[in-house]
Parts: C-alpha cells; structure tokens; sequence
C-alpha cells in the first residue's frame, strides 16, 4: 500500500491486481475505493494532473 504513494502509472496498475488477488482481509474494498480516479490522484503523483512542484 505504501508503494501506491510513489509508483508510477504502471506499477499502480500492478498493485490493484495484487489487491485483487489478495486474500487479506479487506485488501479487495480498499482496491476498490482507491481505484477510483478522484481517490487515486489524491494519493499519487503521477495520476494527479497537479504539478511536481505544487504537489
């Protein structure tokens, strides 16, 4: 989850498939939510359209 902060578009993409393999509970509501574009960029750098340097 940790890894999501600072991962780029692919390696999100790698990380909810994780999730949603996961067996841990809760892991496949938190893939869910966070999947959602708004939540996501809220997170993530490179899937904000805020630049670097404001971020």
């Amino acid at each position: 989850m940790h890894e999501l902060l600072v991962a780029n578009k692919d390696q999100v993409e790698v990380i909810f498939e994780e999730f949603s393999e996961s067996e841990e509970n809760g892991a496949l509501d938190w893939k869910n939510y966070y999947s959602k574009l708004w939540h996501l960029a809220s997170l993530n750098l490179h899937n904000s359209n805020i630049s670097e340097k404001d971020w």
